[in-house]
């Protein structure tokens, strides 16, 4: 084995260590993979002593001699996760191999799930607030159609009093003037002075 990938394989743990997300690592050589570290959730079955193939992160970072980078979906290995392939050059600047990181998208999964939730949240808030300031216009025009109601009554009443007082008085006149009348009628009878139209009955 080339020593700069030995080197290389040895620092993995520590590497790993340091990492903040859950992750595996493979590193091969120029046909085969050498060495595989699964992750916490991140793992499947040991890749060792099988050959890369084109379309695996480390073939396609050795081939193109660039760094390869993609990104799987969950429905392929059970989770999302995005991988980081770059080719292992040896002190005489010859490739010898690869070294791959595929760290876990699930964090970033829930977020955005979370991200749509609070989004769809806030359009139904919206949504309601805008059906609350409907009805509350609606209301507020109630409203005010209830006051000019409230005003147009009390001028009817107000109105109403003063034709009872004119009746009242009217009233309170005529039975004044009735009262005077059966007090002239009984003065006449007394005097004998009647009416004309009573000596005619």
């Amino acid at each position: 084995m080339d020593k700069t990938l030995e080197a290389i394989i040895s620092a993995v743990p520590t590497f790993r260590a340091t990492f903040p997300f859950d992750c595996m690592i493979a590193i091969s050589d120029q046909e085969k993979f050498i060495f595989y570290l699964p992750g916490i959730k991140m793992k499947h079955e040991s890749p060792i002593g099988k050959p890369i193939k084109q379309g695996d992160g480390l073939w396609e970072a050795i081939n193109n001699k660039q760094t390869y980078t993609n990104v799987i979906s969950k429905e392929i290995w059970g989770f999302p996760f995005k991988n980081i392939s770059t080719p292992v050059f040896n002190e005489h600047k010859e490739i010898v191999g690869a070294f791959g990181l595929a760290y876990s998208l699930e964090n970033q999964e829930i977020l955005i799930n979370a991200a749509h939730t609070i989004a769809s949240s806030s359009q139904e808030v919206l949504a309601s607030s805008e059906e609350l300031l409907k009805n509350a216009t609606i209301l507020h025009n109630k409203m005010d159609n209830l006051r000019e109601a409230s005003k147009l009554m009390l001028r009817k009443i107000e109105q109403s009093n003063q034709i009872l007082s004119f009746i009242k008085e009217v009233a309170y006149h005529t039975n004044i003037l009735g009262l005077n009348a059966a007090i002239e009628a009984a003065r006449a009878g007394k005097s004998g002075n009647y009416p004309i139209e009573v000596l005619y009955r």
